[in-house]
């Protein structure tokens, strides 16, 4: 049993891919929410300021994907997935110098290099697992990412706040140095992979409008974009208001940031998938989803509407968690499916740009709402926008 669980982890296939994901989360996972802590106290202690901070990033992010198809042009997918692994360890290093600067530098870094990563394990799935089994694979992916997302935000924070902000910048450079081990001692044939690119680069802008021109990949696109933006509000701005009410939990003699230990758990609650994967079979994808967006909407509404009580906040966001994990099970089962063979290069290009936008999108959105409210606005309007995802997610195939 032991030596057939380590030549799934040393073949393509979907244990060796979740891996991959599992050594890239945990490096992103230990400084994801000591990023918008740092920026915070370096700023002033300024919600506004953070958030802005973010929207400039997400523009970069944007001009940074479109450059992605000539990156794997010319190295080819695995080389393309081996850069991001280098630049997810650069990164870190660039932002534990400890100032403004390098933090906002280091961070226009690590999204170029979450984007090699993410096309780059995109195409190593679509080329080495066949489509009747996403349904399947995905369940383990999220599985095994699971894990280090329920470990990295409580221990970057608490690093941040015990060792300096070095520390916690270092410890995720050091993974990602694993990572890159990882993929020198395992080696990965680009033969299907190429077999199926196009022989020219693809350029996202190009087949942007034969995407738009298919409704089941418009619709996998916007509810990607509607988990994404749950995420994004609870990494931004959950341990920034848990620093601010002085929030922390003792766990074995230990003072643990609440923030962070929130994080990790609602992460954590992911662990669950594979549960959720079973019920999504029996009750079907699409019905799965619209419950599972309607529930953390109205969670999340709540959390807003109760704000002044930091610790209601803080157990409504970890119960939405739990209802947001049926999204995690779907993971891009909706994109996998939906998707033509013979374009899955050219598509996964324009559907990866989801992160991006999302990055650039939400945060603006948020921008907008905190000149003129304040941060429980925030909370709401995230609540409301989820039970707009949920109105879409009809239109998800009754036989997924």
């Amino acid at each position: 049993m032991r030596l057939r669980f380590v030549a799934e982890l040393t073949r393509p296939g979907p244990w060796m891919f979740a891996s991959f994901w599992a050594l890239e989360s945990l490096a992103r996972s230990i400084v994801a929410p000591v990023i918008p802590v740092a920026a915070y106290d370096l700023l002033g202690s300024s919600d506004l300021r953070m958030t802005f901070m973010f929207v400039i990033v997400g523009v970069v992010s944007i001009v940074s994907a479109f450059a992605i198809p000539f990156v794997v042009h010319r190295l080819k997918p695995v080389r393309t997935y081996q850069l991001g692994a280098l630049l997810v360890a650069i990164a870190p290093l660039i932002m534990a110098i400890g100032t403004f600067t390098t933090v906002f530098g280091g961070l226009f870094l690590r999204v170029f290099a979450a984007n090699c990563l993410a096309v780059g394990l995109s195409l190593f799935i679509m080329a080495y697992i066949r489509k009747r089994d996403m349904g399947r694979s995905e369940p383990i992916r999220v599985l095994m990412a699971s894990v280090p997302w329920a470990i990295g935000p409580t221990l970057g924070l608490w690093l941040y706040e015990n060792m300096g902000l070095a520390a916690p910048f270092l410890t995720s450079a050091f993974v990602a140095l694993a990572l890159i081990a990882y993929l020198v001692l395992v080696r990965i044939d680009e033969t299907p992979i190429l077999r199926a690119a196009p022989k020219t680069h693809a350029n996202p802008l190009t087949y942007i409008p034969r995407f738009l021109a298919q409704p089941r990949l418009r619709l996998a696109y916007f509810l990607i974009f509607g988990r994404e933006n749950w995420w994004w509000m609870i990494y931004l701005y959950l341990p920034v208001y848990a620093e601010r009410n002085d929030m922390e939990v003792k766990v074995w003699g230990i003072d643990l940031p609440a923030g962070g230990l929130a994080l990790s758990l609602c992460s954590g609650i992911q662990l669950a998938a594979p549960l959720w994967g079973r019920l999504m079979a029996r009750i079907g994808m699409r019905r799965h989803m619209i419950g599972g967006l309607v529930v953390t909407g109205s969670i999340i509404l709540l959390a807003g509407i109760t704000f002044g009580d930091p610790w209601i906040v803080m157990g409504l966001v970890l119960l939405s968690a739990v209802s947001l994990t049926s999204l995690e099970a779907a993971g891009n089962t909706p994109f996998l499916r939906a998707v033509k063979s013979r374009e899955r290069t050219e598509m996964s290009m324009v559907y990866g740009t989801f992160r991006d936008m999302v990055g650039l999108v939400v945060p603006t959105v948020y921008t907008v709402i905190l000149i003129f409210f304040e941060l429980d606005a925030v909370f709401m309007a995230t609540g409301l926008a989820m039970f707009i995802y949920a109105w879409y997610a009809r239109h998800l195939p009754k036989s997924m």
